[in-house]
Parts: C-alpha cells; sequence; structure tokens
C-alpha cells in the first residue's frame, strides 16, 4: 500500500487542523492510506482527539532525516536522488511555496504526491478543501463522493476526528450549551480569528464594525435556518451564536452588540 503522511508545520492548531484535512482529501483522491505525522516540538494528536471511525491516523514520531525537507525554510525540499530511487520515500514541502501550491489545484496529484513512491511525506498549512473542486483532475471524483465545495471540510473533519471528552473541561457551559439536542434551539458558530497580536497585547481596541461580515454571514444563515424550518410548519424558539475568538476583546464587544439580542454570543 501507499501511504500519504501529513507532517505538521511548527505552527498554530489551526494551520495544523487545515493542513492535514486537505492532505486528507489528497489521500483519498489518490487512493492513499492517511496518517498523521508526528514531530518533536509539538504536542501529539492523540492526546486530545480519537477518531469517531476507527481511522488509524496514528504514527510515530518522525525521525529528523525524514524532517529536514520539510521544515519551514529548508534550502533543499525533498530526498537525495538514492532515497528517491528507491520509490521508498518522497517529500511535498509547500510551506511559502505558493507556485507548488497553486498547482495543487491545477494538475494531477498523482504526478505531484510522487508516484508510486511508497509514502509520501507533506508539510502544508494552507486549506485546500473549497478550491480543489477547480481541479479539473479532481472534481468528477469530489462530486462522485457526494461532496460539495461548502460542505467537504466538515465532513472530512468530522469523520477523521473528534475532540476528547477532556478538551472540554475548560469550556462546561459553553459545551453544554452547543451539544443540547433540542430541536427548537437553532446553534450558528462563528469563528474571527484577530491575529496574533491580540495575545500578545490582551487589552487591545477592536472596532467590531471591521468583523461585521463574519455577523452578517451568521445572520444570512439564520434567515434561511428559520426560513426553511418555515416550510415544515417549525419555529425555533430561540437562537444561540457561539463565538469562538483568539481576541478578548472582540468577545466583549460582539456580547455587548449581539449577546443580549441572541442568547449566545460567549465570552
Amino acid at each position: 500500500g501507499r501511504f500519504l503522511v501529513a507532517v505538521p508545520n511548527l505552527s498554530g492548531m489551526a494551520d495544523r487542523v487545515i493542513g492535514f484535512v486537505t492532505v486528507f482529501m489528497m489521500s483519498i483522491l489518490t487512493n492513499r492510506a492517511f496518517q498523521i505525522g508526528n514531530r518533536q516540538g509539538l504536542p501529539i494528536f492523540e492526546d486530545a482527539f480519537y477518531s469517531p471511525n476507527n481511522v488509524n491516523w496514528s504514527r510515530p514520531i518522525e525521525e529528523e532525516w525524514l524532517i529536514e525537507p520539510l521544515k519551514h525554510k529548508a534550502s533543499i525540499r525533498n530526498y537525495n536522488s538514492s532515497i528517491l530511487e528507491k520509490g521508498e520515500y518522497f517529500a511535498v514541502n509547500t510551506i511559502d511555496d505558493f507556485k507548488l501550491q497553486d498547482r495543487l489545484l491545477r494538475q494531477d496529484l498523482n504526478q505531484l504526491l510522487g508516484g508510486n513512491a511508497r509514502t509520501t511525506l507533506i508539510s502544508i498549512n494552507r486549506g485546500k478543501t473549497i478550491r480543489m473542486f477547480e481541479n479539473g483532475h479532481h472534481n468528477e471524483q469530489l462530486t462522485r463522493m457526494g461532496l460539495t465545495s461548502y460542505t467537504a471540510f466538515g465532513c472530512l473533519l468530522n469523520y477523521l476526528i473528534q475532540p476528547k471528552a477532556e478538551v472540554f473541561q475548560h469550556i462546561p457551559d459553553q459545551h453544554m450549551k452547543m451539544t443540547d439536542p433540542n430541536p427548537l434551539v437553532l446553534k450558528i458558530s462563528i469563528q474571527i480569528r484577530v491575529g496574533d497580536s491580540s495575545l500578545s497585547s490582551p487589552d487591545h481596541k477592536i472596532n467590531l464594525d471591521h468583523y461585521s461580515a463574519y455577523f452578517s454571514c451568521a445572520e444570512q444563515i439564520e434567515t434561511f435556518a428559520t426560513a426553511a424550518a418555515a416550510l415544515r410548519n417549525e419555529k425555533y424558539s430561540h437562537v444561540l451564536w457561539y463565538l469562538a475568538s483568539d481576541s478578548k476583546s472582540l468577545r466583549a464587544a460582539a456580547v455587548s452588540r449581539y449577546g443580549s439580542p441572541k442568547g449566545g454570543a460567549a465570552p
């Protein structure tokens, strides 16, 4: 069998998750077994996540020589010819290589991912699950799977991993609200990434109007879902927004503006 291994970049959790979900999609499209690589300096995914569908994506910590071509500023981004000729390993480093990232959306992935190499290790910290539908070599495959550009990321992520119960011990109230099975409560999640500066300066000022598109999108979802419920002769008792953000100031501003009417923007 052939393997496609998502080697995490030394970056934040969001970059790592969108990266390995993209790699999972590519593994399906190229008929490769998917694994999540581990490397020194990063927590092991198995500590916080499990596979709800018994997909064994675990893998031991990689040897340093296997990681070398996949590092952020690696000058040589593949293995030497003696290794490549054996067909055992192939490296694909997309970090800051925007031309290669674009080729993933234009060319046959089988060729870009090492052809018949037994194990291809890839480092990617950008999501391509939506734009992969633009790839003329693979869009029919995705359609046959029943995926759409709107649903692919969520479907792949939820199939692949789920957080362990311990993850929610720090947010019990929010978790209870968002997992309440009451069908009369419409739940909408909003995630806003302000940037690393919000972590270094927790008291920074925020202009909520600059992020109005996020809340406008939530309102459109609410309008659509409410209308769909009406067609079923149903009505939601109330709407719950769950806001996740790296900015404490943004969360407070959102609660001030939307918290009471929506009853759910959570600090």
